[in-house]
């Protein structure tokens, strides 16, 4: 990232280290979203909105209220069909976020936390089995 900071430069060896930290940046593993991210970090801006205005701040809680179930999305004021669907493909594209959602919630019942993830604190560590930095957690639990 050295290459993005400090004062511009030229010429052929500046050419030379952007085409390499570029390809570096291309060749960089997407990172996985995980369940105590912010929903503003994962889903188009007009989503984010109606979302938060509903009191949904995380993929967490996000992905408890979209079962999979027709029209979900009618118990949230202002999301249409359409937004529905970028979050319906969102989660389709990263199945496995449903069930940590679903762990960290029995995680939560087991410490007499707060059951409900609307009074989850995503600030709070959870146990790496749970927080999915390495991968589906099926395996672990």
């Amino acid at each position: 990232m050295e290459h993005f900071t400090g004062p511009a430069r030229k010429g052929a060896a500046a050419a030379q280290a952007l085409a390499q930290a570029f390809e570096a940046l291309r060749l960089a593993p997407i990172p996985c979203p995980l369940i105590g991210n912010d929903v503003g970090r994962r889903l188009p801006p007009r989503v984010v909105a109606v979302l938060r205005k509903a009191g949904i701040r995380t993929l967490a809680e996000m992905t408890l209220r979209e079962p999979r179930r027709k029209r979900w999305w009618r118990g949230i004021a202002g999301l249409s069909k359409a937004m529905a669907q970028q979050v319906e493909g969102f989660f389709a594209a990263h199945a496995g976020l449903t069930e940590r959602a679903r762990a960290l919630e029995t995680y939560l019942a087991q410490r007499r936390m707060p059951v409900s993830l609307a009074e989850w604190d995503p600030r709070t560590p959870l146990p790496g089995n749970l927080d999915g930095e390495t991968g589906n957690i099926a395996r672990r639990l």
